[in-house]
């Protein structure tokens, strides 16, 4: 078997960063509605889905792949 040195690439960290900030927001989106009143227990987990996904598409599309650094500059 030929060794293969693998490795997790910049898109891929920055898109699992995202990933993770939008399920933050997502957790505090849910409390925020909960301190107003409003019962978000039906819709947290969509709100936790979008935000999830927008995260993980922004974070990948902010990072040129290969270089590592921020499109938006």
């Amino acid at each position: 078997m030929s060794e293969t040195k693998r490795s997790v690439g910049p898109v891929t960290v920055a898109a699992g960063g995202g990933s993770v900030v939008g399920y933050a927001a997502a957790t505090v989106i849910v409390w925020i509605l909960a301190q107003l009143g409003v019962d978000a227990a039906e819709i947290e987990d969509a709100i936790a889905v979008l935000l999830t996904v927008a995260g993980t598409v922004l974070g990948g599309w902010l990072v040129k792949p290969g270089g590592g650094k921020r499109a938006v500059e």
